[in-house]
């Protein structure tokens, strides 16, 4: 009986929910874009941002917010067809209310470029 405990105070620690809290794309040539989420997220949340642009040898992507949170480049990759993904994370340790504002930057000016944030 004590093993199925263990397992289940296991399982709940790996609960995850996760909630897509908006996304924004567009066909400029700008280096940054920004993203209004529609979700508050509290503080010991984690936002996690995929970012994909048209430009084959971007290797710098940043984010910023309107509360100073901050964030890591968690993993970059390129394809063939001229597409770079790229994944950024951060800890909210400054609650980020609806209306706030999400920076995504990169170091390339792409001819296209989507963000989704999680």
């Amino acid at each position: 009986m004590l093993g199925s405990i263990e397992r289940l105070e296991v399982r709940s620690l790996l609960s995850v929910t996760v909630t897509n809290i908006g996304a924004v794309q567009d066909k400029t040539s700008a280096t940054s874009i920004s993203i209004t989420p529609a979700t508050a997220v509290p503080v010991d949340n984690t936002i996690i941002i995929t970012a994909a642009v048209e430009a084959p040898f971007a290797t710098l992507f940043s984010a910023t917010d309107s509360e100073g949170n901050s964030y890591s480049l968690d993993a970059v990759k390129s394809n063939d067809s001229s597409v770079t993904t790229a994944i950024l994370s951060a800890q909210v340790m400054t609650a980020f209310p609806t209306g706030d504002t999400i920076t995504v930057s990169v170091d390339q000016a792409p001819s296209a470029r989507a963000v989704s944030v999680l």
